[in-house]
């Protein structure tokens, strides 16, 4: 494959993101400067003249710090400017001369297609221990919130007539509830750092709202294998 190939297949992916990028930007009501205005407020300045040599496909070349920077100044996922949701049936070239529809080579670009490394199953758990830690975060915040008073119990809702005392015995049984809810998800939350951090991987530092609900947590996992509590010395083999 020649120079010219490839540089017909480096514009066609430019050219891609290009028109991606356009569609995203006037989904939002935003103008080219503005978006070249808030790629410089992003520390990366892009020059609104770049923006529509790209949206227009006569530059034939996209970087990955202007795809990155632009994805954060529209707010979208990256690849979502890589590979549309609107053109998740058309064929598109995952590498010059090998074509896949747009959703399979969006579906190869996000971990699906690990190959001989396990790069992409260590990355997947670690995004899957972000998701799990956010969930167990969000419902301790409501159970802080339920048990203050702050809100009132979700089995209250709509209720007329209910006593002090009612809504104080709603508002303790979803606490307990919750509570059961976050020991669950921590239990998950406990074999993947564990995977992790076996495999060498470092995790982050338990966060600060719930390391208690961390530490009341059972400390065996659905098979009955004894697992360290986060922030433990313990080596894994």
């Amino acid at each position: 494959m020649g120079q010219n190939e490839a540089r017909r297949w480096a514009a066609s992916v430019a050219g891609r993101v290009g028109s991606n990028i356009q569609r995203a930007r006037k989904d939002l009501g935003m103008s080219a400067q503005h978006l070249s205005d808030g790629c410089e407020a992003a520390g990366y300045p892009i020059p609104r003249s770049t923006i529509a040599n790209l949206e227009s496909g006569r530059k034939e070349t996209v970087s990955l710090q202007e795809l990155m920077v632009i994805a954060q100044v529209l707010g979208v996922p990256p690849i979502t400017l890589i590979y549309s949701p609107f053109q998740v049936a058309d064929m598109v070239e995952l590498v010059p001369g090998v074509e896949r529809l747009s959703v399979d080579a969006a579906e190869e670009f996000t971990f699906r297609n690990p190959g001989l490394s396990n790069l992409a199953d260590l990355t997947e758990q670690a995004i899957s221990l972000r998701g799990l830690e956010h969930a167990a975060s969000e419902l301790a915040r409501r159970a802080r919130l339920v048990s203050s008073g702050d809100i009132g119990p979700e089995a209250a809702r709509g209720q007329r007539g209910l006593d002090d005392q009612s809504i104080a015995d709603l508002a303790r049984q979803e606490a307990q509830s919750i509570a059961s809810g976050i020991s669950t998800i921590l239990r998950k939350a406990r074999r993947l750092r564990q995977r992790l951090v076996a495999a060498g991987v470092p995790v982050w530092a338990v966060p600060d709202e719930l390391a208690a609900s961390y530490a009341e947590s059972d400390d065996t996992d659905d098979a009955g294998v004894i697992v360290a509590r986060p922030g433990s010395t313990r080596e894994f083999s």
